[in-house]
Protein backbone atom coordinates (compact mmCIF):
# COMPACT_ATOMS: atom_id res chain seq x y z
CA UNK A 1 0.00 0.00 0.00
CA UNK A 2 2.60 2.43 0.74
CA UNK A 3 4.98 2.10 -1.84
CA UNK A 4 2.07 2.12 -4.63
CA UNK A 5 0.91 6.01 -2.44
CA UNK A 6 4.35 6.54 -2.57
CA UNK A 7 5.40 6.00 -6.78
CA UNK A 8 1.65 7.65 -7.35
CA UNK A 9 0.81 10.18 -5.61
CA UNK A 10 2.49 12.79 -7.42
CA UNK A 11 0.30 16.05 -6.46
CA UNK A 12 -2.66 17.10 -4.41
CA UNK A 13 -5.79 15.90 -6.87
CA UNK A 14 -8.17 13.91 -4.95
CA UNK A 15 -8.70 11.22 -7.97
CA UNK A 16 -4.72 10.72 -7.91
CA UNK A 17 -4.74 9.70 -4.04
CA UNK A 18 -7.98 8.05 -4.49
CA UNK A 19 -6.47 6.18 -7.46
CA UNK A 20 -3.38 5.64 -6.08
CA UNK A 21 -4.76 3.93 -3.13
CA UNK A 22 -6.85 1.95 -4.94
CA UNK A 23 -3.62 0.53 -6.64
CA UNK A 24 -2.13 0.02 -3.41
CA UNK A 25 -4.92 -2.14 -2.51
CA UNK A 26 -5.39 -4.07 -5.56
CA UNK A 27 -1.51 -5.34 -4.48
CA UNK A 28 -2.71 -5.87 -0.73
CA UNK A 29 -5.28 -8.12 -1.90
CA UNK A 30 -3.65 -10.28 -4.20
CA UNK A 31 -0.67 -10.42 -1.41
CA UNK A 32 -2.47 -11.49 1.15
CA UNK A 33 -4.58 -13.79 -0.76
CA UNK A 34 -1.61 -15.51 -2.41
CA UNK A 35 0.58 -15.73 0.66
CA UNK A 36 -2.75 -16.84 3.00
CA UNK A 37 -5.78 -18.36 0.67
CA UNK A 38 -7.55 -19.32 3.52
CA UNK A 39 -7.45 -15.94 5.84
CA UNK A 40 -11.00 -14.17 6.56
CA UNK A 41 -11.38 -11.20 3.87
CA UNK A 42 -12.75 -8.79 6.60
CA UNK A 43 -8.47 -8.92 7.86
CA UNK A 44 -7.57 -8.30 4.66
CA UNK A 45 -10.15 -5.52 3.99
CA UNK A 46 -8.40 -3.82 7.36
CA UNK A 47 -4.96 -4.06 6.53
CA UNK A 48 -4.46 -1.36 3.98
CA UNK A 49 -6.36 1.14 6.54
CA UNK A 50 -3.43 -0.17 9.42
CA UNK A 51 -1.11 0.72 6.51
CA UNK A 52 -2.50 4.35 5.84
CA UNK A 53 -1.89 5.28 9.99
CA UNK A 54 1.63 3.94 9.48
CA UNK A 55 2.31 6.41 6.46
CA UNK A 56 0.37 9.76 8.34
CA UNK A 57 3.10 8.38 11.26
CA UNK A 58 6.14 8.77 8.97
CA UNK A 59 4.33 11.68 7.64
CA UNK A 60 4.73 13.05 11.10
CA UNK A 61 8.01 12.20 11.59
CA UNK A 62 8.81 13.58 8.10
CA UNK A 63 7.25 17.03 9.41
CA UNK A 64 8.94 20.50 9.76
CA UNK A 65 6.26 22.77 10.36
CA UNK A 66 2.94 22.23 11.25
CA UNK A 67 0.76 20.14 9.05
CA UNK A 68 -1.61 22.87 7.89
CA UNK A 69 0.87 24.53 6.75
CA UNK A 70 2.87 21.63 4.78
CA UNK A 71 -0.72 21.18 2.97
CA UNK A 72 -1.26 24.73 1.63
CA UNK A 73 2.51 24.91 0.54
CA UNK A 74 2.38 21.86 -0.87
CA UNK A 75 4.89 20.44 1.14
CA UNK A 76 3.76 17.56 2.66
CA UNK A 77 5.25 14.02 2.31
CA UNK A 78 3.51 11.82 0.02
CA UNK A 79 2.23 9.22 2.39
CA UNK A 80 0.21 12.40 4.82
CA UNK A 81 -1.56 13.29 1.02
CA UNK A 82 -4.40 10.90 1.55
CA UNK A 83 -7.42 11.59 3.31
CA UNK A 84 -8.37 8.79 6.08
CA UNK A 85 -11.34 8.75 4.19
CA UNK A 86 -9.03 7.90 0.84
CA UNK A 87 -7.51 5.19 2.63
CA UNK A 88 -10.90 3.79 3.56
CA UNK A 89 -12.45 3.72 -0.07
CA UNK A 90 -9.34 2.43 -1.46
CA UNK A 91 -9.27 -0.48 0.82
CA UNK A 92 -12.78 -1.31 -0.15
CA UNK A 93 -12.44 -1.04 -3.93
CA UNK A 94 -9.10 -2.08 -4.28
CA UNK A 95 -8.88 -4.93 -2.06
CA UNK A 96 -12.23 -6.72 -3.10
CA UNK A 97 -10.92 -6.67 -6.98
CA UNK A 98 -7.29 -8.24 -5.31
CA UNK A 99 -9.30 -10.80 -3.75
CA UNK A 100 -11.44 -11.21 -7.50
CA UNK A 101 -8.05 -10.93 -9.64
CA UNK A 102 -6.31 -13.61 -7.62
CA UNK A 103 -9.24 -16.33 -7.29
CA UNK A 104 -8.13 -18.24 -10.03
CA UNK A 105 -4.65 -18.17 -9.07
CA UNK A 106 -5.60 -19.61 -5.48
CA UNK A 107 -8.10 -22.19 -6.69
CA UNK A 108 -5.73 -24.71 -7.43
CA UNK A 109 -3.96 -24.16 -3.45
CA UNK A 110 -7.14 -24.16 -1.17
CA UNK A 111 -8.32 -27.40 -3.08
CA UNK A 112 -5.33 -29.24 -2.06
CA UNK A 113 -4.78 -27.44 1.31
CA UNK A 114 -8.74 -29.08 1.65
CA UNK A 115 -7.95 -32.56 0.21
CA UNK A 116 -4.36 -32.73 2.60
CA UNK A 117 -7.13 -31.76 5.74
CA UNK A 118 -9.51 -34.59 4.46
CA UNK A 119 -7.29 -37.54 4.33
CA UNK A 120 -5.73 -36.55 7.92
Amino acid sequence: MLGAVWLLLINDLKGQAIGAVVVGGILAGMGARLLSPLAQPILIFATPVLAGALGYAIAAAMQSGSPDEMFVLNTLPRFGRPMPLDYVGGSLVGVAIGLGWSRGMVEGKTQSVRIRSASN
